[in-house]
């Protein structure tokens, strides 16, 4: 069954193939199960934690909106950095740009139900298939802050919009530094280009899948309104599933078992039977991650590592997802100059210096909104 989540998986999955948009893992489409519909809250409160989660996923299939609020906390001895990511998605049906911009109409009972009919048993992951004629609205923020005594503090804030539809993927964001719009847009045949196996194997769609959401369901610390579950998963499992579908995922194993783990607590409403929170702690992943740049570091003598070594030993790594307005009548609301902006090329990742002199020599297109930033 469609989940609103798996399309927003798909579109920035493919997105962040071609930009530095942040990406979320895409969801397995949860098995029929019989007469799910019909079970109340008492006896779905009394499934295992599995099942109970796959029905809770079934559930949220059904909404056509959905906001995330994602937080990300470092923490260490000589300062902290926070991520926040706020996102609001809306699946919307065709609309056409008014004297405001183009609006999003949220889709109606009867559309959600056809379109998850059409999805029901389908390991297909195109977002743009999955579409059909309708429109996924997105609007959020990214805000990162860098607070250390070592290094200027660093506040970086960003507001866009997207869309995507059957025909291509569109972010829009307001440049405060040029004072303009920028417009970048990605066609559907050229993502799908760079999504290689991701979309075209089904075998490897199963396996990615079976990797993030069939992994170690568990009982976690519940009350009387809210049931949680304890989801562990193989970050090795997952990668591996990840490079077999597309090219751009280089090969990575983390050959520590407490690194390559990631536990995740979903705490759900049991009146609602809606998702209200995920969080978890990735410290152990972050400072094995940490430890191999800082290893490869050719900058730094052998007491400075030492020293970032040992700051990386006691530093810690927590992520928290807050879902709400689930159903919710909402909209958004792409501005009519951001939508009249024409549209350029998302810019490409810089590998190195040498390679961005090259890049940039030979007329590479950039997006100076990317590094703005506050002091």
């Amino acid at each position: 069954m469609l989940k609103l989540k798996k399309l927003i998986a798909g579109a920035l999955i493919s997105a962040s193939l071609a930009s530095p948009l942040p990406v979320y893992a895409a969801e397995d489409a949860a098995p029929e199960a019989p007469a799910a519909a019909a079970v109340v809250t008492e006896s779905a409160d009394a499934l295992d934690a599995a099942s109970y989660l796959k029905l809770v996923q079934q559930k949220s299939s059904e909404s056509p909106t959905q906001n995330l609020d994602m937080t990300c906390t470092v923490n260490s001895a000589i300062g902290n950095a926070v991520a926040n990511f706020k996102l609001a998605c809306i699946l919307s049906s065709p609309v056409q740009p008014t004297k405001e911009g183009l609006r999003s109409k949220v889709i109606d009972a009867k559309t959600v139900e056809q379109i998850n009919a059409e999805s029901k048993n389908s390991s297909n992951l195109n977002p743009f298939e999955n579409l059909g004629d309708n429109v996924l609205f997105m609007e959020g923020d990214m805000n990162l802050s860098i607070n250390s005594p070592l290094t200027n503090n660093h506040n970086i804030k960003d507001h866009y919009y997207s869309k995507m539809d059957k025909n291509s993927y569109d972010r829009y964001k307001y440049d405060e530094k040029q004072k303009k719009w920028i417009h970048n847009q990605i066609k559907a045949e050229e993502l799908k280009a760079g999504m290689g196996k991701f979309l075209e194997n089904g075998a490897a769609n199963a396996d990615i899948l079976s990797a993030l959401v069939n992994p170690v369901v568990e009982e976690g610390p519940s009350t009387d309104t809210v049931r949680s579950l304890i989801v562990t998963t193989n970050l090795n499992d997952f990668w591996k599933a990840v490079s077999k579908m597309s090219p751009n995922v280089p090969a990575f194993e983390i050959d520590d078992p407490e690194a390559a783990t990631l536990s995740i607590q979903i705490d759900v409403d049991r009146k609602t039977m809606k998702i209200l929170r995920e969080s978890g702690d990735f410290t152990n992943t972050m400072r094995y991650v940490a430890h191999a740049l800082l290893n490869k570091s050719k900058t730094m003598n052998e007491m400075q590592k030492n020293m970032f070594g040992a700051l990386i030993n006691t530093a810690t790594a927590q992520f928290e997802v807050k879902i709400s307005e689930i159903g919710a009548e909402q909209y958004v609301l792409i501005p009519k100059k951001a939508i009249e902006t024409p549209a350029v090329p998302f810019p490409k990742p810089k590998k190195d210096s040498k390679d961005k002199t090259n890049e940039n020599a030979a007329g590479a297109p950039t997006d100076a909104s990317d590094t703005n930033t506050e002091k």
